[in-house]
């Protein structure tokens, strides 16, 4: 129970108290949120920031329709339980006092917001996260993450040669052509917030530049940055632009520094000749904008042309426009490309110079000679797992409010090699009446994925016994090394052809489930050590359901499993006598025919306080193998029966890739007996005082917390499902549903 202790007592700290108070605090002020803002209508995506994004927009995320996803919460059960709750009334009973009678923290908060100009900021704050809120980064984005990475493996390379000095380095910087560098173009970073009040943005735009020009104004050093700000007013709105360029930059500075190098300093004078930056902020059209370019321009010209909603990809936003819209993202397939290569292409090419330069730092002798081959095979490696990997393209997103919750779908153009999703998922007939959570799919058959893992081992088994050979290794390694090569790699090539052989043809139908329910085991006593509880305690059911293509088939692969294990313990034993106690074997699990197959079982000792129906065990159909330590959940799922969860996205007529559930509420309940009993193990009563009255937190009681987490239980719950795309893209739907309020209906 340290971990309990722990959570109790980090709630009653001081400095968890404080942190709770003002959480309740500005929970309270928005509990209030219709008393002080207008209603407002569901913003449209014609009229969002994706009519403002440019269509070669490599990044593109956006939150929309906020107020109405806030007025949606309101709604739910979980949201008035919160407010019928008592430690909570109590503690926002407190804070409205104090904030009424200008006392205590929540006074000293009234007193700093107070000042207009403070008001004002917060009420434009508020105002930013009512409608919209977006970011987006043009299609120099991609171009840049293409030449940067570009540029660096040059440097890698450099610098990973074994004969690179400082002044090889220096050359390489000193022979860039400035017009390399002139390539690398700022992209257009600009990050939106929707808002009505205009005229209350002006005057933050006119204070803020009064700022900046009286604080650049009043440092000698920084004048010729001021020059650089410039007020923009057009049709579309006023903006503050900063733009920075090479000729602002004091090099004076520099070249008086003595660890400068003056042949590197005009070498930096060139490449950045003529480039700036410029910062935006300010309004365009309704947003708020700020923005990174390079130059106001950038800014000043977004609109004027095709804009991202006009591009192909966009098609499932444009097909939900009559939903209210709660977000959109959206990311390039120039942009996924460009990552891809950044990150992933030819991985072990790149990095295969540095690797073999530093095992020569530590490795001497013959054995350095087989390691000159370490490039070649790493070369042969990024080939073999180039085949397996498919062109990396983007996805676009988009969600949207339902009567109780919201939905999203996830348009993935990258084709999928991993999953299945040409037949239906038959193996959701068998997660379970009622799973809590379960997760299931279907896996594509690439028997290549394993040979080429195979062809791996074995390339790293010759660097194992040239090791072994050469003059590197002393006379134990060699002794050892020997040991497990004649009987340790002959085991793990006989394991690697069980797998094959045996496993992988018997698992060819590709189905696979995990399955967490409840209600099946409970106890009062789970350990010998641990004190009774005077309630019973649920324990989490776990299982996995595998799809097979042979029950005798895996029977017989988890008999040579169980074999091999044998042979394992033989060589232990050869190694070490005293490794294994004499007689030792790896016991087999009980078999039993039962109705509907055949169950092998690990039965339950008979000094352990847990039910004999724990007992862990595997279970085998004609179609299905089910592995789980209660037995009565695996009879609720060896069945071919539909859940109870009503879901059209969880259905097994329709083909898909994989499909997926989770009931937060009931998940949370799993722990609120545990938590009972935390207390209960503690010596703790219900009606004790946990933490005391202090400031404005009024006495907290252990009932108090097993309430809070009660409400919990209106969670909610998500269900998902994916299905296959246009060329060998996937669509993912998901869906995110709370249970609403009788007010509210």
């Amino acid at each position: 129970m340290a971990a309990f202790s722990v959570m109790v007592n980090g709630f009653t700290s001081s400095r968890c108290r404080e942190c709770v108070l003002f959480v309740c605090f500005f929970a309270g002020l928005a509990l209030n949120v219709n008393a002080v803002e207008r209603q407002k209508g569901a913003g449209t995506v014609a009229a969002s920031g994706l009519s403002i994004a440019p269509v070669d927009t490599d990044i593109y995320i956006s939150g929309m329709n906020l107020l109405s996803q806030w007025k949606q919460f309101q709604a739910t059960q979980l949201y008035h339980d919160v407010l019928d709750n008592h430690l909570v009334q109590s503690i926002v009973t407190r804070i409205k006092g104090e904030w009424e009678a200008k006392e205590g923290q929540a006074g000293q908060v009234r007193s700093a917001i107070q000042d207009p100009n403070v008001m004002s900021l917060l009420e434009m704050g508020a105002e930013m996260f009512t409608e919209e809120v977006f970011l987006f980064a043009d299609g120099r984005l991609s171009e840049l993450v293409i030449r940067v990475n570009e540029l660096a493996d040059e440097v890698n390379n450099l610098v990973a040669s074994d004969d690179t000095d400082g002044e090889d380095v220096k050359e390489f910087f000193m022979s860039l052509p400035k017009s390399e560098v002139d390539e690398l173009q700022i992209p257009l970073i600009v990050q939106g917030f929707k808002v009505s009040d205009l005229d209350r943005v002006l005057d933050k735009i006119d204070q803020l530049e009064g700022l900046l020009r009286l604080g650049l104004g009043s440092i000698p050093d920084a004048a010729p940055f001021a020059e650089g700000l410039e007020r923009i007013e057009d049709t579309r709105g006023t903006r503050l632009a900063w733009t920075i360029d090479s000729e602002m930059i004091p090099w004076e500075l520099f070249a008086d520094s003595e660890a400068s190098d003056p042949d590197v300093m005009e070498k930096i004078q060139d490449l950045v000749d003529g480039r700036q930056f410029c910062f935006t902020i300010g309004l365009l059209d309704s947003y708020i904008v700020i923005a990174l370019s390079e130059s106001s321009e950038d800014v000043s010209e977004l609109g004027g042309s095709e804009s991202l909603l006009s591009h192909a990809d966009m098609k499932p936003v444009k097909d939900l426009a009559s939903k209210v819209v709660t977000g959109v993202s959206y990311v390039s397939d120039a942009y996924a490309d460009a990552n891809f290569q950044a990150n992933f292409q030819d991985f072990f090419t790149k990095n295969s110079r540095a690797i073999l330069l530093e095992l020569e730092k530590n490795i001497e002798g013959d054995f350095l000679e087989t390691l000159e081959e370490i490039p070649e095979d790493l070369a042969w490696l990024d080939e073999a797992i180039g085949d397996l990997v498919p062109e990396f393209r983007g996805q676009t997103a988009v969600s949207y409010l339902t009567e109780n919750g919201t939905e999203s779908v996830i348009y993935n153009r990258t084709e999928d090699v991993v999953f299945d999703s040409l037949k239906p998922l038959t193996i959701l007939n068998h997660v379970g009446k009622d799973p809590i959570v379960f997760l299931s799919f279907r896996l594509q058959d690439h028997p290549e994925y394993f040979a080429t893992s195979r062809k791996i081992f074995q390339r790293l088994k010759v660097y194992i016994e040239a090791f072994l050979e050469s003059d590197y290794a002393d006379e134990e390694q060699r002794e050892k090394g020997a040991f497990a090569m004649k009987f340790g790699w002959p085991l793990l090539t006989e394991l690697a052809d069980i797998w094959e052989e045996k496993f992988l043809p018997a698992m060819r139908d590709g189905q696979h489930a995990f399955v967490l329910q409840a209600g099946n085991l409970e106890n009062k006593q789970w350990w010998k050590d641990m004190p009774p509880s005077t309630k019973p305690l649920p324990l989490p059911e776990l299982a996995t359901v595998t799809g097979i293509t042979s029950k005798d088939g895996m029977i017989d692969a988890y008999d040579s499993l169980f074999k091999w294990f044998d042979k394992v313990l033989a060589v232990m034993r050869k190694s070490d006598p005293d490794s294994v106690p004499a007689g030792y074997e790896i016991p087999r699990p009980v078999e039993s025919k039962v109705e509907g197959g055949v169950q092998f079982t690990y039965p339950i000792p008979a000094d352990c306080p847990v039910p004999e129906s724990m007992a862990p065990h595997a279970f085998f159909t004609e179609n299905f193998m089910v592995s789980s330590f209660s037995t009565k959940q695996t009879q609720s799922l060896i069945k071919m029966q539909k859940s109870n969860i009503a879901n059209p996205l969880l259905n097994s007529e329709s083909p898909k890739a994989s499909a997926a559930y989770i009931n937060l509420g009931r998940l949370s309940q799993l722990a609120l007996p545990w938590i009972v009993y935390g207390f209960e193990s503690q010596g703790t009563p219900l009606d004790s005082v946990v933490a005391p009255e202090e400031g404005s937190m009024p006495e907290v009681k252990a009932q108090d917390l097993v309430d809070l987490w009660k409400i919990l239980k209106n969670l909610g719950e998500v269900a998902s499902s994916t299905v296959a795309g246009e060329e060998g893209g996937t669509v993912t739907k998901a869906q995110f549903l709370m249970p609403i309020h009788s007010s509210a209906r």
